[in-house]
């Protein structure tokens, strides 16, 4: 059984695990707090496990899956009325869709994304905005627009504080550098991630940034 505020501890583990490639190892909690909250405990945490999980899903090439997390998570929110919970599962689906080339589907998630973020500063669902479009702009070889959109979550040479989500941008940010006419903002983007120990944090952001090193 969890208790009350097991849940909620499983879920802050994991959301800072998730920078860091280490859902992995928070699988099987992450579940035990989505049946805690479908056997009617914490939704919240539930909610939050799901989009973990289809997070876990996403990075780790497991695409088909993050349909479904999605599903039961946007799901609860909008039964519920957790609508602040779902911009995550938007930004996942939205994520699939554009590397998977369905630019129409992308673009009408981060438009309701924006519609709702903007007006309200609300910062984290911005950046997942920017992440999406910087993919999209990519995937048609618009490096000029994949560098203005990959700069607004984090400016090239550097990681900027409080926004994690420059982790999940380095090799795009760097790549669109490189290819649209930034070559010195390349290589700072490389620097600054090398100065922060961007590379031992896990396997895979230490492929990422020798991958980047080698564009730049």
């Amino acid at each position: 059984m969890c208790s009350s505020d097991l849940p909620a501890r499983i879920v802050r583990t994991a959301i800072a695990g998730s920078y860091l490639d280490r859902i992995g190892n928070c699988r099987e909690p992450l579940w035990r707090a989505v049946r805690h909250g479908r056997d009617g405990g914490a939704v919240t945490s539930a909610i939050e496990a799901l989009f973990l999980l289809g997070n876990d899903a996403y990075f780790t090439g497991r695409w088909d899956e993050v349909q479904a997390l999605t599903d039961e998570g946007r799901a609860l929110c909008q039964t519920r009325n957790y609508h602040l919970l779902e911009w995550v599962g938007l930004f996942l689906r939205a994520l699939v869709a554009a590397n998977r080339g369905d630019q129409a589907t992308s673009r009408t998630l981060t438009d309701e994304m924006s519609r709702w973020a903007t007006p309200r500063r609300v910062g984290v669902v911005s950046a997942y905005v920017w992440h999406v479009k910087t993919q999209i702009a990519l995937s048609r070889g618009d490096f000029d627009e994949a560098y203005r959109c990959a700069s607004a979550v984090s400016p090239a040479g550097q990681l900027a504080s409080h926004v994690p989500n420059a982790l999940w941008l380095i090799m795009e940010l760097v790549e669109a550098a490189a290819r649209s006419g930034h070559p010195s903002e390349a290589t700072a983007h490389v620097t600054a991630a090398r100065e922060a120990r961007v590379g031992e944090l896990s396997p895979r952001l230490a492929l990422i940034l020798a991958g980047a090193a080698a564009m730049a």
